[in-house]
């Protein structure tokens, strides 16, 4: 399938120099960009589209589309990604065991998000390996969920300061 390229208003994406993602990656590694082998259940990946903005007079922005852009057959010139532009949107078909329909996910420089889906952690996963997302955010993310976890296994607060004879209260293992 021929990547589509479709032209829309000029836009002005947001500056990625703090970003916590980057679509960097399927520019700079190409279809190993789309690697699946040490990611357990996923069965494959393909980039649907990628957003380009170009630093020109009027900020036009380029969309290109296809089945997946990083299937370029051996020696195509150009590239589908172009080596110069901002790449500001990107959207992926994951694809799991177990799972019918791929799971689509759109990375942005400031936001990663799921369609018809609330999150996916096989696709974080993903994204942390191949370097769409940081570290730093995916510990984030993995603190939170941990925290969250053991604030349901937390005892309850100790709201009774008759029975100990002190006055520290114990809330969720933090000490006041």
């Amino acid at each position: 399938m021929q990547a589509q390229e479709h032209n829309t208003v000029p836009a002005q994406p947001g500056s990625s120099n703090h970003a916590p993602n980057s679509i960097e990656p399927v520019r700079a590694d190409g279809q190993a960009a789309l690697d699946t082998h040490d990611v357990p259940g996923m069965t494959g990946a393909k980039l649907l589209q990628v957003d380009i903005a170009w630093s020109n007079l009027s900020l036009d922005v380029t969309t290109l589309t296809a089945d997946n852009l990083l299937a370029d057959p051996p020696g195509a010139k150009p590239p589908r990604i172009p080596k110069c532009g901002n790449l500001f949107h990107s959207l992926f078909a994951l694809f799991f065991l177990g799972l019918s329909q791929p799971v689509k996910v759109h990375v942005t420089p400031d936001k990663v998000y799921f369609e018809d889906a609330t999150d996916h952690p096989g696709a974080r996963e993903w994204l942390f390996k191949r370097h769409f997302t940081s570290a730093i955010d995916f510990a984030k993310k993995t603190a939170l969920i941990l925290l969250t976890i053991a604030g349901t296994l937390s005892p309850f607060p100790d709201d009774d300061d008759t029975d100990d004879g002190d006055d520290h209260k114990i809330y969720a293992a933090f000490v006041t």
